[in-house]
């Protein structure tokens, strides 16, 4: 579940002479960032692992770090930094001036996502904006394009909509002009999901579009899936539906090695069902795509989603994700989000009034922010006391 995190003097800068294995290593991880092969590089660095607890080079250690922080991996960010989660009262600063001073963008940005962790919004967009100034001073465009998509989706969690989609066309603008066409791809879908959060379909069906008319990134569709199915629902186009969610995304589902894909495959196969029963296959793999969360971010639709018709062992999971998650009054988003979810389990419990003033607060912060289609599933828990599909 999501960690708070901030920099401590412990491990974090021990000094280790660098050797050819350390900087391969950094060099091949970058590569990997900037080709988004993101799955790839995690998978190497997990060969690594009995090496983590050496001494590392400190910029070997900011590389690993920076490379989970973009995968959304917080706990395997802090492990490899040597940090401990921290409460917010406690140990608040132990390190930010060490980190601050520091022009590498990869410091700024692991300070950027500890800061937004922490629910610290202006701080954290300062020090992203830093990382991306950083990033394009050292003429590494794909960090830059990282840092973009990377501060769009923390924007999110604020509630910071429009802000998150200027981002993300900024980011889009950058990798397409750099030829970073994975992170363009990506990018793109991400739009779509932002997009059709809003409300605004034909937005989302034009970048869901334009994310899936290149054949050579198909591995990357897949991140797609949640929106594509929701958008075939919209439209009740049956052959999209099933097409989005084949054989081959239940597979994705059950056996892949990447958090991104088994979460995105779960949610397309968990909002396909549509309120209807779910087959053994998809409930295991419902099973193993929580397990496997790291906070809320891109899960944050697959929590909601799984407290609405799932087995209450499933639902009670999900909902200390989102506990555990929305602690932050600052991260509104994922507050909204915990309370549908609760309001979700109440109805279900038959405790309507207890859903019904869970539901009212999820409904106006989500129109505040303007998710409208959350905010619509928030009224219909109020009126008819479940979903209406």
């Amino acid at each position: 579940m999501a960690s708070r995190v901030t920099l401590s003097k412990a491990s974090v800068f021990r000094s280790a002479p660098i050797d050819r294995s350390d900087e391969r290593m950094a060099s091949y991880i970058d590569r990997c960032i900037a080709g988004y092969e993101l799955a790839n590089a995690v998978r190497a660095v997990a060969v690594l692992q009995p090496l983590v607890e050496r001494a590392l080079a400190p910029s070997l250690r900011l590389t690993i770090a920076n490379l989970y922080a973009l995968a959304g991996r917080y706990r395997e960010m802090t492990t490899v930094l040597g940090l401990q989660p921290v409460a917010p009262s406690t140990g608040r600063a132990h390190a930010l001036p060490l980190v601050a001073r520091d022009t590498r963008p990869e410091h700024a940005h692991i300070l950027a996502i500890g800061l937004s962790e922490r629910g610290s919004r202006d701080a954290a967009y300062e020090m992203f904006a830093h990382a991306i100034s950083f990033a394009q001073e050292e003429e590494r465009p794909h960090l830059a394009v990282a840092y973009l998509e990377s501060c769009a989706r923390h924007a999110a969690r604020f509630g910071d909509l429009e802000i998150a989609l200027e981002l993300i066309a900024q980011a889009k603008l950058f990798a397409w002009e750099a030829k970073l066409m994975r992170w363009w791809t990506r990018c793109t879908i991400t739009e779509a999901r932002l997009s059709l959060a809003t409300g605004n379909i034909a937005d989302a069906q034009r970048a869901l579009d334009e994310a899936t008319a290149d054949a050579d990134h198909r591995d990357l569709w897949i991140i797609a899936a949640p929106t594509a199915v929701a958008l075939a629902l919209e439209r009740n186009d049956r052959a999209s539906l099933q097409a989005w969610t084949s054989e081959e995304t239940l597979a994705i589902a059950q056996y892949s090695t990447d958090r991104l894909t088994v979460v995105s495959a779960s949610t397309a196969l968990l909002l396909a069902a549509n309120g209807g029963e779910l087959s053994d296959q998809v409930i295991w793999a419902l099973e193993r795509a929580l397990q496997q969360v790291d906070g809320a971010g891109e899960a944050l639709e697959l929590l909601v989603r799984a407290t609405e018709r799932t087995g209450m062992r499933i639902a009670r999971y999900a909902i200390a994700h989102l506990r555990c998650a929305s602690r932050r009054p600052e991260h509104r988003m994922t507050v909204a989000a915990y309370d549908l979810a609760r309001a979700n389990v109440a109805a279900r419990y038959r405790r309507r009034d207890e859903s019904r003033i869970f539901a009212a607060n999820a409904a106006r912060v989500f129109t505040e922010i303007g998710l409208k289609p959350w905010a619509s599933i928030a009224l219909d828990l109020i009126v008819f006391g479940h979903p209406i599909r």
